[in-house]
């Protein structure tokens, strides 16, 4: 038998995934710098694609996937909704909603939404640090063919007092 640990993809997966969100907590902690490993959000923002007729199955679109709070100070609390509508022909059901950091949370009414159904994610953001930030939001639902979206959030961070040198 050969003495060498063998992880199966899966397995090496799951650990992967189980790992990642302690390194975006990690990012938003005190005096630290802000985040500057996370993927830059797609060039397009919304979905493009007319919904003509209620697809098979659930169906979550999201009217922006993307939101630039611009330039703000870090001592803000930032608000926006990510508004989005069932265009599927059945139930969708949100199953999670996760931000990328401790500087974010989000809320939701409901979990379930019929067809036609409207709804909002709702975000509040408390910029830390200095520069370019990027923060995400994953969801997760039942929605054929987008399982998981990626909801993006941008800011340029202008600290509220600041020393030379840093």
């Amino acid at each position: 038998m050969d003495s060498k640990r063998h992880i199966s993809p899966s397995r090496a997966l799951a650990l992967w995934a189980a790992l990642c969100p302690c390194l975006f907590v990690l990012a938003c902690g005190p005096g630290e710098e802000p985040l500057s490993g996370v993927a830059e959000p797609p060039a397009k923002t919304t979905e493009t694609a007319p919904v003509t007729e209620r697809s098979a199955g659930a169906k979550l679109r999201f009217k922006n996937l993307t939101h630039d709070f611009g330039k703000v100070d870090d001592t803000d609390e930032l608000k926006h909704d990510f508004e989005f509508k069932n265009e599927g022909s059945e139930t969708l059901q949100i199953f999670e909603v996760k931000p990328s950091c401790g500087c974010t949370t989000t809320g939701l009414k409901k979990m379930v939404y019929e067809p036609g159904e409207e709804g909002a994610i709702e975000l509040l953001f408390h910029p830390k640090g200095y520069g370019s930030q990027t923060k995400t939001i994953t969801i997760k639902s039942n929605s054929k063919g987008s399982e998981r979206i990626t909801l993006y959030i941008k800011s340029q961070v202008t600290p509220f007092v600041q020393f030379e040198p840093r």
